[in-house]
């Protein structure tokens, strides 16, 4: 059976209500920041508050950018291996301060183009450089994590040996699509319903196009 990729799109956007909340822009800055900041720390708490620490013990970024580092590493003590964040933080703060605090001129590059230059700056997780170029900046780039890439494997878009960044190339090769919405309804899918272990298939409303399922699915490059 051919299915044509974007009737999928259509069945998991349909299917999978995404939350406006979850698809805003968020400052770019800001969540390069949270990211480092959630490399190996404890929890999810601790992150918090140490963002919150420097956003309150600090005016703004350039405040942070010039601060002692032991400043910096002890307002956010909390996430673990403050003083290497320290470093990492104020390395991506530099770009930022070359760029005088505005990311957005990336807006005027590829995808490929924004992820090489995100990639050159120090403990910037590779990852989740196209999640700051989607949720950060609304570039038409495609986040792709174990999660989702366990999903397209499984409905067998691209195959079961496909990469993350493969994934990610196809996606973002496709036209007119929202890909903040895709890919937060394709984690929907992946937490609730094709999980890791035990998925609930026989519960899944686009079972239909899954090739695990039904292995004669193969799906078609064509978006309505």
């Amino acid at each position: 059976m051919k299915v044509e990729i974007g009737d999928l799109i259509d069945a998991v956007l349909q299917n999978f209500e995404v939350d406006k909340e979850k698809i805003k822009l968020q400052d770019p800055i800001e969540l390069t920041i949270k990211i480092i900041l959630e490399n190996q720390a404890p929890n999810p708490k601790s992150v918090e508050t140490a963002l919150k620490n420097l956003k309150t013990q600090f005016s703004g970024w350039e405040e942070v950018l010039n601060a002692p580092d032991w400043k910096v590493a002890m307002a956010i003590r909390d996430v673990g291996y403050s003083n290497l964040k320290t470093t990492y933080i104020k390395n991506f703060l530099r770009f930022c301060a070359q760029h005088n605090w505005d990311l957005y001129w990336m807006k005027n590059l590829s995808v490929n183009e924004a992820y090489e230059i995100l990639s050159k700056i120090q403990k910037i997780p590779s990852k989740e450089i196209r999640y700051i170029l989607a949720f950060g900046i609304g570039m038409p780039a495609f986040p792709t994590d174990q999660n989702v890439k366990r999903a397209i494997r499984r409905l067998g878009v691209l195959g079961n040996s496909a990469t993350e960044e493969q994934i990610s190339k196809y996606f973002e090769s496709l036209k007119d699509i929202d890909h903040r919405k895709l890919y937060v309804a394709l984690r929907k899918l992946a937490d609730k319903i094709c999980m890791a272990r035990k998925p609930k298939c026989l519960l899944c409303p686009v079972s239909s196009y899954c090739h695990s399922v039904s292995p004669s699915v193969e799906y078609i490059k064509v978006k309505k």
